[in-house]
């Protein structure tokens, strides 16, 4: 399966107190783009056009070198290219090359980063996200942060701590569109970051499983 509907993965929070904005209408793409893309271009086309579902958006990993062609939990075996100039430039031109959305169809991107991935951490997503401004201002690309897939193996004793910067970090800009972590790390969340994601009006989910 290579598209999942946002709400057979995500909920929205449900806590005493909080009460926000509904779950995002869309799609959740497990393919890695940066394959597709290559594969497009060899013929003319466009990764993009396999992933675009009508009025909604679509939530994507932002990406990996090297195997398998999609993931449903995005624990992809480390690539450093990945992680290299190599791996960013590869996304930068999947994403400076997406064409005008055909009627009907959605015009967002949502990229959901992950350790493993391009999109790693938050300095690279705010790198990311400050060099396409433009398509950032125009509603065609925005991230959807599932804080917890930022957090690998060697983070997991400081866990609270590195789950908060990520959130002090990226939760302030207007691209981010959704954020996700399970029940026990939004309740360890500073209160002062949960109030300020709730006054921005983002939706806060938690994921199913």
């Amino acid at each position: 399966m290579e598209h999942v509907e946002l709400s057979s993965v995500y909920r929205v929070r449900r806590a005493p107190g909080v009460d926000g904005p509904p779950m995002p209408r869309g799609v959740l793409s497990l393919r890695n783009l940066l394959a597709d893309a290559e594969r497009e271009a060899s013929r003319g086309g466009s990764a993009i056009g396999a992933t675009r579902a009508e009025d909604a958006v679509v939530v994507a990993w932002s990406g990996w070198l090297g195997g398998p062609d999609a993931s449903s939990d995005g624990m992809v075996e480390r690539d450093f290219r990945t992680w290299s100039g190599a791996g960013r430039a590869m996304l930068d031109a999947f994403v400076g090359s997406m064409p005008q959305p055909e009627s009907g169809a959605s015009s967002a991107l949502w990229f959901r980063p992950h350790h493993r991935h391009v999109l790693s951490d938050a300095p690279s997503c705010a790198a990311f996200l400050k060099a396409h401004e433009a398509l950032v201002t125009a509603g065609r690309v925005a991230m959807f942060l599932d804080a917890a897939l930022l957090i690998d193996e060697s983070m997991a004793g400081t866990r609270a701590d590195h789950i908060e910067r990520i959130v002090e970090r990226l939760a302030p800009l207007d691209a981010i569109r959704a954020i996700a972590m399970p029940a026990s790390d939004w309740e360890a969340l500073d209160p002062d970051l949960g109030s300020q994601i709730e006054r921005r009006a983002i939706p806060m989910l938690e994921p199913l499983r």
